[in-house]
């Protein structure tokens, strides 16, 4: 159970465990893992064995007996609970036992006593303990401790001082209710702050936006936000939500797709917090982002922050000192987790639990696999911000869409005989069936071409198949105990084999199964979600209010109909841009083909149109691609003289990318931008205010067709009637614009967006377009784009 508050009644409710490890843990941070989860599997089944022999050989034994006291500490009623493995009655009294595993072989544990299994017989003392306090006594107790390796059976007597025990109950409760009582009068201090705009003077709309951002938590919403880029949503949003949450008690999670809006969101946020705002902001991150080791292995033996982790973190005060801050950032979680030797990805899932505001990735609230456990148990308690929430619907059926390769099992089987030899044959025979199932499912033997096909999967034969992997999970941890690794491709493989199976397990008809081929990638089976509504609807149906804003919601019904939205609550708003329309020049060049079939024999036409328009426009510009096949094509026929080239690569770090934005600064001389629509320069960044001046956009970037999309589209167009607009036209048409809003960001600015592609003319792509777009066929781009910048007294 989770320790739960009854704030009005000063009651406190938690189990044994939360008041062994919660209320004061300690010791080393224990990341678990699949071979965790096998040994928990194994322990279940030692307890259920062991209490099964007990039973019948002892009339006087009780096995699973709940246990309940309550006692009053600082004028709050505390109720500790908990389940007693086993009971032995006798004349004397009653004899504790706690039923524990072990990897370790019979010659060691025999050798043990209770002060070598602390938190074993910290848990049996709390149980004497609780049975003497409420007079069900005199108790005793005692561990019964099972070696899994080879069955020894270990009795050890664990004595309990009661007086300490008292002390020892009774600090950690007076701990939790002064923690209660500090976060209480936390509360009450925001909720009596002030929530102030982050900026002095506000843009128009920005007040109507908060107030509709505010209602909606007011009044339990699923607000709908639609405006266009640059009107100060992240500010306007935070400044309603805040406002709301801090009145009425509610924690707020702001999701981000990208670190760049992470980003904006601490800066807004610290600029309200100069302006008064009294709140405590953690920023969360990936783990390997976090680690400060070269290779992420968090087990305490290996890994120095790990060690030790939870008495640092409790003795140096860590997590309250911190808060103190106000506003942090995952990079500066970082570093005080450097300089405190914590783990910073812990650190920050502590922070993470005690903020009112928490931004990070949208996996950590939409993500079954990942959704923070500390979040899950309170989801009632939350507002979730979705930010730029044009591409959940596609990270969403990503989730539900889980891929096993059979290259990755034969990877795993050769990685354990070199590693273990001989003594993993029967994990390598594992790897060798999964391998063969994945390429079995292909029933045809004449593969031509690669692609993905629909089948009907070895799904029996696969769930039997993980039944073979937990009853080898005892074995091979005791194979890793004996012989530790750093990087392990089979725990890589038995996690994607159990994410797998996860998901095919709840998937109903709005999932596909595939199998795929490719000559480099070899066989694999995928499951695709045509229809993420059934996974996102549960979600979203937990949370108190949520607010989905973006440029680009519309048409609404895309977004409510695959997010599964409630009816009830669903509330649309849409704002036109407050900037001057004839500061944007919006041309389309319809004369040349971006169409696939088309690229090759118009990548000529394309090149030289592209160079024109960008030759035509002063200052720095920006072409964005569709691809970055496209991108490769193109870019070297577009180069303008006199200008810098910044080229978008596959995998740039973080600190690359901030220098290209550092680039397009500095206006000592012109720039010009390639990057793919979707991506790192596109949207969700603030590029620099003002400097760039002109943007193309090389074609709508339809998602490619195929299986997959051809499948949705079916879906889509016989669940909701609009198959083509939900598969293609919408998810390509809201990263065009996207890319063009990175132009006209305050109304002082000028900008220039030429739409180049036949498709841009066609009515249902215009038709996609803001409303606010003036928008202009022409048959030559680049004097449009030159007249254009000519009618501004704005110097070149």
């Amino acid at each position: 159970m989770a320790i739960r508050f009854k704030d009005e009644a000063r009651c406190l409710s938690l189990s044994v465990r939360d008041l062994l490890e919660r209320a004061d843990p300690r010791g080393d941070l224990q990341v678990g893992g699949l071979a965790g989860t096998a040994r928990m599997a194994i322990g279940r089944a030692v307890h259920e064995d062991e209490q099964a022999a007990r039973l019948d050989e002892e009339s006087a034994y009780d096995a699973e007996v709940s246990v309940r006291f309550t006692v009053v500490v600082h004028g709050w009623e505390c109720t500790i609970s908990g389940r007693i493995d086993g009971l032995m009655q006798s004349e004397e009294g009653v004899l504790v036992e706690e039923i524990k595993s072990t990897l370790l072989p019979g010659e060691v544990i025999e050798r043990c006593t209770a002060a070598d299994w602390p938190e074993w017989s910290g848990q049996v003392s709390l149980y004497v303990w609780l049975l003497n306090s409420c007079g069900k006594g005199p108790a005793a107790g005692q561990l019964v401790v099972i070696s899994v390796a080879d069955g020894t059976r270990v009795l050890v007597p664990v004595d309990v001082d009661t007086v300490a025990w008292t002390e020892l109950v009774e600090s950690r409760l007076a701990r939790l209710v002064i923690e209660r009582e500090d976060w209480l009068a936390w509360k009450k201090t925001r909720a009596g702050g002030p929530v102030p705009f982050a900026h002095l003077e506000t843009r128009e709309g920005q007040g109507e936006i908060a107030r509709e951002a505010l209602n909606a938590v007011e009044r339990g919403q699923q607000l709908l936000l639609s405006a266009p880029t640059g009107t100060g949503k992240t500010a306007a949003v935070l400044k309603g939500v805040l406002d709301s949450a801090a009145r009425r008690g509610f924690r707020v999670f702001y999701a981000t797709s990208k670190g760049t809006q992470r980003e904006m969101v601490e800066r807004t946020v610290s600029e309200m917090v100069e302006r008064g705002l009294p709140i405590r902001a953690v920023s969360l991150t990936a783990r390997e982002k976090m680690c400060l080791k070269d290779v992420v292995d968090c087990r305490p033996q290996v890994c120095a922050y790990a060690q030790g982790h939870f008495d640092r973190l409790v003795e140096g005060e860590v997590v309250a000192n911190s808060l103190a801050e106000s506003v942090l950032p995952a990079t500066r979680v970082k570093s005080i987790g450097e300089k405190e030797c914590l783990c910073p990805h812990a650190l920050g899932t502590d922070l993470a639990s005690r903020a009112d505001l928490v931004v990070g990735d949208y996996n950590y609230v939409f993500d079954p696999q990942m959704a923070s456990s500390w979040l899950a148990n309170d989801w009632d308690e939350w507002v979730v911000i979705v930010d730029e929430a044009h591409n959940l619907v596609e990270r969403a059926r990503g989730y539900g869409s889980p891929r096993l390769n059979a290259a990755m099992a034969h990877e795993a089987e050769f990685w354990l005989a070199d590693t273990y030899g001989k003594g993993s044959s029967i994990h390598g025979q594992f790897c060798h069936e999964l391998a063969v199932l994945i390429e079995a499912s292909w029933v045809d033997s004449d593969l031509e071409k690669p692609g993905e096909w629909e089948v009907e999967l070895p799904e029996q034969a696969l769930f039997d198949l993980k039944e073979r992997a937990q009853s080898l999970g005892l074995h091979y941890a005791l194979m890793r105990t004996r012989n530790p690794v750093n990087e392990d491709p089979y725990q890589e493989l038995l996690r994607a084999f159990s994410l797998f199976l996860k998901v095919l397990g709840t998937a109903g008809e709005e999932s596909l199964r595939l199998y795929g081929f490719g000559p480099s990638e070899g066989s694999w089976i995928r499951l695709l979600c045509l229809d993420p509504s059934v996974l996102m609807r549960k979600r979203f149906e937990r949370f108190e209010a949520a607010v989905l804003m973006s440029a680009t919601l519309q048409p609404w019904a895309y977004h409510t109909d695959l997010l599964g939205l409630d009816p009830e609550r669903l509330v649309l708003s849409a704002h036109a841009s407050p900037f001057p329309p004839h500061n944007r020049g919006v041309f389309l060049a319809t004369r040349v083909s971006t169409s696939f079939r088309d690229r090759a024999a118009h990548r000529e036409r394309t090149g030289s149109l592209l160079k024109s328009i960008l030759s035509a426009s002063p200052g720095h510009r920006a072409v964005y691609y569709p691809s970055y096949s496209m991108l490769q094509s193109l870019s070297p026929l577009c180069s303008v003289e006199g200008s810098v080239s910044l080229i978008q690569s596959a995998q740039m770090t973080e600190a690359q990318r901030a220098e290209f934005i550092e680039q397009l600064q500095d206006d000592t001389e012109p720039k010009v931008l390639h990057a793919v629509l979707g991506g790192l320069f596109s949207e969700g960044v603030d590029l620099p205010k003002g400097r760039l001046k002109t943007v193309a956009v090389v074609g709508p970037a339809l998602p490619p067709v195929g299986v997959e999309r051809s499948r949705i589209r079916d879906w889509c167009e016989e669940r909701y009637g609009e198959g083509f607009s939900y598969a293609f036209l919408v998810p390509g048409m809201s990263k065009v614009v996207q890319a063009a809003g990175r132009v006209v960001r305050s109304a002082q600015e000028r900008g220039a967006v030429v739409l180049v592609g036949r498709r841009f003319g066609w009515r249902d792509y215009r038709g996609l377009l803001p409303e606010e777009w003036d928008v202009e066929r022409v048959d030559d781009p680049a004097a449009a784009v030159s007249e254009f910048w000519k009618a501004t007294q704005e110097p070149a």
